[in-house]
């Protein structure tokens, strides 16, 4: 039996490994299981494949960082980043599509792990407040239904820019370049409690999200810099990472 630490470190770069038992046929081991299956006990007409959902979260500079429900704005729907002007999300921002929150039909995510990124151009201060002052939660139906929740500075990037050391010369220019978490494809912020759970399944028509609460901080939630500071607010990426069982394409 292949203990957790070996699904994650012998996997082919960039994603967990997929067992051949877990495609088209969930068991019933599975978290948060639902199963429209025909009368022989297999999935028609869909594929899988390793996928990544990513959702964007925006705060201006000289803004109060807001609360946010992350995949609940799909793909050409109007975001308003926080003190901000709104705008219709692309791809650069998300690939979750149709209605915010569902999954399209027949679609289904097996969520196997977390991660997240913020953008390099932003002041360190931002980047290391906001790590360290905002919880966040991934929850599927309800508030009630959690499935990870913690300081955000838990979870890891798994890509990105890092800076090892700094000197007086290149001051300036790398402190504005940081990643939480060394920037390699297999350190992810797992959900799998051992070799044989395949993740966390999302199933079509459930309400899923993580929130993003920078609010719950004694003293009040931080604001971001002004550009008198050389501030350029916050702009962060989170990822669902898994494997994804859509209608062959």
């Amino acid at each position: 039996m292949r203990t957790q630490q070996s699904r994650l470190s012998n996997r082919r770069p960039g994603w967990m490994e997929l067992d051949e038992h877990e495609i088209g046929r969930p068991h019933l081991r599975l978290k948060n299981p639902i199963y429209p299956i025909d009368a022989n006990g297999n999935i028609v007409g869909l594929e899988v494949l390793g996928w990544e959902l990513y959702d964007y979260y925006e705060c201006v500079l000289n803004t109060t960082l807001q609360k946010e429900t992350m995949f609940s704005i799909s793909l050409g729907q109007q975001y308003t980043p926080a003190g901000g002007v709104p705008f219709g999300k692309t791809l650069f921002h998300t690939n979750m599509q149709g209605q915010g929150g569902v999954l399209p039909n027949p679609q289904k995510f097996m969520v196997k792990g977390l991660a997240h990124i913020v953008d390099p151009a932003t002041l360190i201060l931002d980047f290391r407040t906001f790590e360290y002052q905002t919880q966040y939660t991934f929850q599927v139906g309800d508030s009630n239904k959690v499935y990870s929740s913690q300081l955000i500075a838990k979870v890891p990037s798994a890509s990105g820019i890092s800076i090892s050391g700094i000197d007086a010369v290149t001051a300036a220019a790398n402190l504005n370049a940081a990643t939480q978490g060394w920037p390699v494809t297999n350190n992810l912020y797992s959900l799998l409690a051992d070799g044989n759970d395949p993740g966390v399944e999302l199933n079509q028509g459930q309400q899923f999200g993580v929130v993003i609460d920078p609010t719950l901080v004694i003293g009040g939630t931080y604001v971001t810099a002004n550009s008198q500071a050389g501030g350029v607010g916050l702009k962060m990426w989170f990822s669902l990472v898994g494997a994804l069982t859509r209608s062959v394409q």
